[in-house]
């Protein structure tokens, strides 16, 4: 009886043992796992992911109501400046003949600005135009959308422009 409770509890170590190797190799292939998955999630977020601007971004920066002045705002390595922005806690305002330039140490692909208005009305989309950067500007109902590729584009402000948010890709 002592002999087979002793096999018993060595029988019993041998499995313990050859437990905890299988479950320790489990937990390197876990740990490898893991760093392949945060790779992975930060390469997709530095690559791809939309990077949002409202209008609070900008608070107390630009000039006075009327004239507007410089203004810049950065956030997650995406700049916009304006020339001739006007902060109000509801829209920002570009001045006719100001600039707005989006820039990224990484190409930008798309840029969408919501303006305060429509198409042609007073304030809207149609107010701005691609300066320099190439690619192609079109708008429709509130939002004005430029596509392509390119590290800086700069839009002029044909005529006074408001906007609540850009979203930048």
């Amino acid at each position: 009886r002592a002999l087979v409770a002793k096999k018993h509890s060595t029988f019993s170590a041998q499995v313990a043992n050859n437990l905890l190797t299988v479950l320790h190799g489990y937990s390197k292939t876990i740990r490898l796992l893991l760093v392949m998955f945060l790779t992975l999630t930060v390469t997709t977020n530095a690559w791809g992911a939309d990077v949002t601007f409202a209008t609070s971004a900008y608070n107390g920066k630009g000039g006075a109501s009327g004239t507007g002045g410089n203004a810049t705002a950065t956030i997650d390595g995406v700049t916009i400046t304006s020339t001739k922005a006007y902060y109000t806690s509801e829209h920002i305002r570009e001045y006719s003949g100001g600039t707005i330039t989006v820039s990224s140490s990484s190409n930008i692909t798309k840029i969408v600005f919501t303006s305060t208005a429509s198409g042609t009305n007073s304030n809207g989309p149609s107010k701005i135009s691609i300066n320099s950067g190439g690619g192609n500007y079109s708008y429709s109902g509130s939002k004005g959308t430029w596509t392509g590729t390119s590290s800086t584009v700069t839009f002029k402000c044909n005529a006074q422009f408001r906007w609540t948010q850009v979203v930048v890709t």
